[in-house]
Parts: C-alpha cells; structure tokens; sequence
C-alpha cells in the first residue's frame, strides 16, 4: 500500500531541522531507513515503512 499523505506530514513533523532542510540529508536518511539507495523521497516509502520510520523517530503510526 503507499504512503498515505497524514504519514508524509507526520515524516516530516517529526524530523530533525538539519534534516528536514537539507534535501540530500533527507534523501540518504530515506535511503538508508528502507536499505535501497533508489528510494530517496517520503513519497517512495511504502505505508508499512512510513509508520515504521514515523515510529522509529518517536511518533505513533497512522491508521487509515
């Protein structure tokens, strides 16, 4: 299933401002959360990966 755009929000709320502001930053955090250096956006993450990255960074995942 992918990413639902309530879970790009939460990504992004929750990241760090180095990050967040810094396009190549978040694309090698993205890159290596999923372990495939193809997938370098938010939008690439699948829905399963984005609440695990959104919990990994310490929020609660989303439910559709």
């Amino acid at each position: 299933m992918k990413i639902l755009n309530q879970q790009i929000q939460v990504i992004h709320a929750k990241l760090p401002l180095e990050i967040k502001s810094d396009t190549e930053e978040k694309a090698n955090l993205i890159a290596q959360f999923t372990g495939n250096v193809n997938l370098t956006s938010t939008k690439d993450l699948t829905y399963e990966q984005a609440n695990e990255l959104i919990k990994s960074l310490g929020g609660k995942p989303v439910y559709n």
